[in-house]
């Protein structure tokens, strides 16, 4: 066991009505990907549209990280992102499970 795999690391998860569109495309490349295991497969989508959004509005840099036990800012309503408020918001991380 690596030291990398001892140490916990936090977990994320998101509401989506597109969760059986984001498994299947999972399902339906995972044999010809990179990307092993679902967790793998988010987390190259989510950082690609990072690395994306810091090339477009960050000079290609990433933005700090907040320590941990650093309160963040408090969070946009939703109608400012431009977003209905239930169609997107933290949640459990198993929320992708099929019920």
């Amino acid at each position: 066991m690596t030291e990398a795999s001892r140490t916990p690391r936090p977990k994320l998860g998101f509401h989506t009505d597109q969760a059986e569109r984001i498994r299947a495309a999972y399902l339906g490349t995972r044999a010809v990907l990179p990307p092993s295991t679902f967790s793998e497969f988010l987390e190259t989508a989510v950082l690609e549209t990072i690395e994306r959004l810091e090339a477009e509005h960050n000079n290609g840099h990433s933005w700090d990280a907040r320590p941990p036990g650093k309160s963040s800012p408090p969070p946009r309503p939703a109608s400012a992102a431009g977003i209905a408020p239930d169609r997107f918001s933290v949640a459990h991380p198993h929320a992708l499970r099929t019920r």
